[in-house]
């Protein structure tokens, strides 16, 4: 089983692209992206299983 935290998310990414769906993947710095770099911060703050909306 297993356990990190974004392995059912990948496990989502991986079978879209196993049906045949046209992606792209690009790697981005987080700090070259406000929005990221801010989200990334907060997940680092919060439990795992824990989701604060605000």
């Amino acid at each position: 089983m297993h356990t990190h935290p974004f392995c059912y998310l990948l496990h989502h990414c991986w079978k879209l692209i196993e049906e045949g769906w046209v992606t792209m993947v690009r790697q981005r710095h987080r700090e070259g992206n406000f929005c990221a770099n801010h989200l990334a911060s907060l997940a680092q703050d919060l439990a795992a299983d824990s989701i604060v909306l605000t």
